[in-house]
């Protein structure tokens, strides 16, 4: 008697355990599908702020070359010591447009483990590269002024 009603509860809690585990498919089925569509909008999203990013620092990067441009025009017409310090600002720029092409090299090469930080480090780089620039040129056009 006693193996009996033994065998008859673990019958129902075999039975009961099932019957709980035949919703679950549905709900991971329906969790995936949430997990995919957020992993698509992290996805959209990171690529929207890799092409602004990138877009930002190649303006940055060609405001710099002709920058340096307009720096190699006026140093034929300058004096001596005007083209030292010319040649100086040059080398300024050009220091600075490696780091902008660093940085972008950076933001179009990461990978989304480490977009967050690439990101950051580019973002600064720009903001201290554009105050820089900023600042260079306006103690280039005092030289000329």
């Amino acid at each position: 008697m006693k193996t009996l009603l033994r065998l008859i509860v673990s019958v129902l809690l075999t039975y009961g355990l099932l019957m709980m585990t035949a919703c679950e498919p549905a709900k991971k089925s329906e969790t995936a599908e949430a997990l995919k569509e957020d992993l698509k909008d992290v996805k959209d999203d990171v690529k929207k702020q890799r092409d602004e990013l990138s877009a930002d620092l190649r303006e940055l990067r060609d405001d710099i070359d002709k920058k340096i441009e307009k720096v190699n025009d006026k140093m034929d017409e300058a004096s001596d010591d005007g083209k030292k310090k010319l040649e100086d600002a040059r080398e300024e720029l050009q220091d600075e447009r490696k780091r902008v092409e660093k940085a972008l090299e950076d933001v179009e090469n990461a990978s989304e483990e480490t977009w967050q930080d690439v990101r950051k480090s580019a973002r600064n780089t720009f903001k201290d590269v554009k105050e820089g620039f900023n600042e260079l040129g306006n103690r280039i056009s005092n030289l000329f002024e």
